[in-house]
């Protein structure tokens, strides 16, 4: 089915993509906060709370949107209660936008002259994105 349906292969693709960024971030995470915020191995540990708060986020603005947006849809829709599959994608729109600003934020913002919480904050918005998508 991988090859013969693109839908299939071109969503498998995007998921392999989030997965590979996933684990290279939280490879790069560490080193960026030590070596330019002088954290300590704890002080970096603690730093990854953010990402929870991320996970946490993402399940509730998934739940909120599917128990928002999706009724609507189903009340609008003449096929007695069957929507088209695109409006269950709304949680992962808002999370590939989620994560391109997190990627440009950790980007800009992970130097010395910007507070240690800036790039902390943006792991938080990289994990709610990406959680998003793979819910």
């Amino acid at each position: 089915m991988l090859f013969v349906d693109p839908i299939t292969f071109f969503s498998t693709l995007y998921v392999a993509f989030i997965f590979g960024t996933v684990f290279q971030w939280f490879i790069a995470v560490p080193p960026v906060l030590m070596m330019t915020y002088n954290f300590t191995l704890q002080q970096v540990g603690l730093a990854f709370i953010a990402a929870i708060g991320g996970a946490v986020l993402a399940a509730a603005s998934s739940v909120f949107i599917e128990r928002v947006a999706y009724p609507r849809e189903v009340k609008k829709s003449g096929h007695q209660g069957i929507v088209d599959i695109e409006y269950r994608f709304l949680p992962a729109i808002l999370g590939s936008i989620f994560i391109a600003a997190a990627l440009f934020w950790i980007g800009w913002t992970a130097k010395p002259s910007v507070s240690w919480a800036s790039p902390v904050f943006g792991t938080g918005l990289f994990v709610w994105g990406n959680m998003m998508i793979l819910v």
